[in-house]
């Protein structure tokens, strides 16, 4: 019923690709449910402009000198909204650096620019649940749109983040 729900969502963004990863919730079903689901392969089959990455992790080039890396995290959350994804940067090999991170799994909003790296935690679309209030978790619920002007010879001459908060 997931997999449906999220079919039509994805139909609806029509002439748009869409790149994704798979998290901890989606491994759900392929890892412990007993079986052995790949949502990204599902999803693949049912959308044609829906292009499935792999696990946790993907690095996507999006034009000459400019990689997107697209990562969910599987671990807890942080005291500072900063910390998780300032580590992430820090932790990246120095010449294998994406130009840009997104990141998810901590249901946070946050924009950085460091270690030449533009980072994001791209907030959440789902609320605060019982589970995570229980945690004193916050859920920033929101989306962001991110435009990239990259130099004629390659690379990011200019970025503009904009985040869009929802409220119920």
């Amino acid at each position: 019923a997931q997999v449906s729900l999220a079919a039509k969502a994805i139909h609806m963004l029509k002439g748009m690709d869409v790149y994704s990863i798979l998290g901890n919730h989606d491994l759900w079903f392929k890892d412990k449910s007993g079986v052995d689901a790949s949502v990204g392969h599902e999803l693949e089959h049912q959308c044609n402009h829906f292009h499935y990455l792999g696990d946790w992790e993907a690095n996507v080039l999006l034009a000459k000198g400019v990689t997107m890396k697209l990562f969910h995290a599987n671990d807890g959350s942080a005291y500072a909204v900063s910390y998780k994804l300032q580590k992430l940067i820090e932790s990246l090999e120095g010449g294998k650096k994406p130009q840009i991170i997104l990141s998810g799994h901590y249901h946070k909003q946050i924009a950085m620019f460091t270690r030449n790296v533009f980072g994001f935690e791209c907030g959440t679309l789902c609320g605060q649940t019982q589970w995570m209030r229980g945690k004193k978790l916050a859920a920033h619920k929101g989306f962001g749109l991110i435009e990239i002007w990259v130099e004629k010879g390659g690379g990011i001459e200019r970025l503009r983040h904009e985040f869009f908060p929802h409220y119920d």
